[in-house]
């Protein structure tokens, strides 16, 4: 969250931040509640495309707390209704009248080498093979591959085996990991609503772990670093000088639990 969406001054930040107050708000109970919610968190989509899994998840988890058929459609008719409502304001304060829509979807337009789908572009080129056919292949491959895990989790949530938390960080979660663009502060679409819901101790370490890598892969590129080495590697070490004093009071803490656990 620091080195990237603070450091980095990515819009990511805005968008998790309505996506997730939006779900809590909306899953309070009544429907004002629902109608705020679901309006915050058509706004985080209007920010970045991928929140508006956020709705999907949204309508299930509204459809499956409503008594019988028809009010099950009527919640999900809601959602609907109150993202296209807002999506339409939007438009209209715009001066652009929904120039928006380029905005959101011009992160898609960017290559990005940590995405999967494009290492079989990579990797054919060093064949002799054809790039842009292998990309295009690998792309169509991850989209259909994100639409059948996507599907899972929906279907899991829907039958209450999934909270709509939880759905939200997987569905981002395969979104992200199997879209043609991933940076390393995208990892944190998906961790940031894992991290409200409680998980396996190993999975979570290994969760914190992974993105914990490829968060310093790539500097905070949002401020310029080009001409002043020493600044960037500055942001390193205090970033490395952070995590070691976190690990030592972590170490520190379980280390005195411990004792006290063995001295009852």
């Amino acid at each position: 969250m620091l080195w990237h969406l603070l450091g980095g001054m990515h819009n990511d930040g805005p968008m998790l931040a309505l996506v997730l107050v939006g779900l809590a708000t909306a899953q309070r109970g009544s429907r004002a509640a629902l109608v705020a919610g679901t309006a915050l968190v058509a706004l985080g989509a209007l920010v970045k495309a991928p929140a508006a899994a956020g709705l999907v998840v949204l309508a299930v988890a509204a459809a499956r707390s409503a008594p019988g058929r028809a009010h099950r459609w009527a919640a999900v008719a809601a959602v609907a209704g109150v993202s296209v409502a807002v999506a339409l304001a939007v438009s209209a304060v715009d001066a652009g009248g929904g120039s928006w829509l380029g905005a959101v979807s011009a992160p898609g337009q960017l290559f990005s080498w940590m995405a999967p789908s494009n290492w079989a572009a990579a990797l054919a080129g060093l064949l002799g093979a054809d790039p842009a056919a292998a990309l295009g292949a690998a792309l169509a491959a991850g989209t259909v591959l994100a639409a059948v895990l996507v599907a899972g989790v929906l279907v899991a949530q829907a039958r209450g085996r999934t909270g709509a938390t939880a759905a939200l960080g997987l569905v981002l979660g395969a979104v992200v990991v199997l879209g043609p663009v991933l940076h390393p502060w995208y990892l944190l679409w998906a961790l940031t609503p894992l991290a409200c819901v409680p998980l396996p101790p190993r999975a979570r370490t290994v969760l914190t772990g992974v993105v914990a890598v490829f968060a310093v892969l790539l500097p905070p590129l949002a401020g310029d670093f080009s001409g002043r080495p020493a600044l960037l590697v500055a942001a390193y070490a205090g970033a490395l000088l952070v995590v070691a004093v976190v690990v030592a009071v972590l170490a520190r803490t379980r280390a005195r639990a411990g004792a006290a656990t063995g001295s009852c």
